[in-house]
């Protein structure tokens, strides 16, 4: 395993290599979201919202944790979390777009 600068053991490459495949799912599953939303209910755009929300900012504190860990390199960390700023600007404006309908959230979330 690496070590970090204050000597103690980090997470072995396997950890980091498992962790970049979780990333990649997330980031399909956004893709997978924004397509499925554009027909349908509120509630279920809400809903598919929420997890590219959940996925983004997950991306985004994964990369500063992957630089620290010398799992990633630092440029490309941070253009990644660059990019989701970006995108989350993108994000904000579509879902002020989504139309309240008549069918309402057992959950009482949306």
């Amino acid at each position: 395993s690496m070590k970090t600068d204050t000597g103690e053991d980090s997470f072995p490459a396997s950890y980091w290599e498992e962790h970049k495949g979780i990333l990649l799912g997330d980031a399909y599953q956004v893709a997978v979201k924004i397509k499925s939303s554009e027909a349908g209910l509120y509630m279920i755009r809400m809903e598919n919202a929420s997890i590219i929300r959940k996925n983004a900012q997950f991306i985004k504190s994964s990369m500063l944790t992957m630089i620290a860990e010398g799992a990633t390199e630092e440029a490309h960390g941070l253009v990644i979390r660059e990019e989701i700023d970006k995108f989350r600007m993108l994000f904000r404006h579509w879902v002020s777009t989504f139309e309240r309908d008549e069918f309402e959230d057992e959950w009482g979330l949306f």
